[in-house]
């Protein structure tokens, strides 16, 4: 799903201003599970919650409606338009990827791929055809 806008004086109102999020971005995931499939109202009711909990978002630069740069996890304080601080400290944040692990080797046979309709990457080992 590409966000085309969001409520400017909302938690993802601050993203965009943050530049955390850009209107044009692709929405993969919510909380790490998938959108994909998923009609707009029930991914809005993932979306929504309650007041001052958090919710995650996984975005990606989007080219010809596919996912096109790294995924990156945004992290936004569920509050009501309006309500939100004038410093909006806090609302909106990048969430830290864990550490790659570039320098380990994958055992024989295994290579690292990248689903492109989500952007997650996974592992196959082609010789022994197993995942």
């Amino acid at each position: 799903y590409i966000i085309t806008e969001v409520p400017p004086a909302g938690p993802a109102g601050v993203a965009v201003q943050s530049n955390l999020i850009v209107i044009g971005d692709g929405l993969l995931a919510v909380n790490g599970a998938s959108v994909e499939g998923k009609a707009v109202p029930e991914i809005v009711q993932e979306i929504l919650g309650p007041e001052h909990s958090s919710v995650q978002l996984s975005i990606s630069p989007m080219q010809n409606g596919r996912p096109a740069g790294n995924v990156k996890t945004v992290e936004l304080l569920r509050m009501r338009p309006g309500t939100i601080p004038p410093d909006a400290t806090g609302i909106a944040r990048m969430v830290e990827a864990p550490p790659a692990e570039q320098d380990v080797p994958l055992p024989p046979g295994w290579v690292q791929e990248t689903d492109p309709s989500s952007g997650r990457v996974y592992y196959v080992n082609h010789q022994l055809k197993t995942f």
